[in-house]
């Protein structure tokens, strides 16, 4: 008798997402890997969903760890956007490494987001702002 074997699909996909609450309205969601699959989009979608649910209405999404960016990428990126605004949330991008700078400087989503060097200073600029 055969044993099964459990088989892993896409194995080389190792897309994490997670989200940090920094106060009671602030909260970071953090993507690992790459912006790329369906399967990812649906992952980074509902990390937001879930974020918005819980009344956190402003989001840094930390992109520093992304290698690489294609088109699918940048239409999540748009819808992340877009579910933000629908509940009167703010987003801001925090951190980029020079591939996604240079993609999202071409298709001219710099003009759509607000975007910082770091998720230290995309939390900070929310910080700075709800000061004054």
């Amino acid at each position: 008798m055969k044993q099964s074997k459990k088989v892993q699909i896409a194995s080389e996909t190792r897309v994490k997402v997670t989200s940090k609450k920094i106060t009671d309205t602030l909260a970071v969601l953090e993507i690992e890997d790459k912006l790329m699959t369906d399967e990812h989009i649906k992952m980074i979608q509902n990390g937001l969903s879930e974020l918005l649910e819980d009344s956190f209405r402003q989001i840094v999404v930390d992109l520093s760890r992304i290698k690489r960016i294609n088109s699918s990428g940048l239409g999540s990126l748009i819808s992340l956007f877009n579910m933000a605004r629908n509940k009167d949330a703010e987003l801001k991008i925090g951190g980029l490494n020079e591939f996604v700078k240079n993609v999202l400087n071409i298709t001219k989503l710099t003009e759509v987001f607000e975007i910082h060097m770091s998720q230290e200073e995309a939390i900070q600029s929310f910080q700075s702002s709800s000061s004054r």
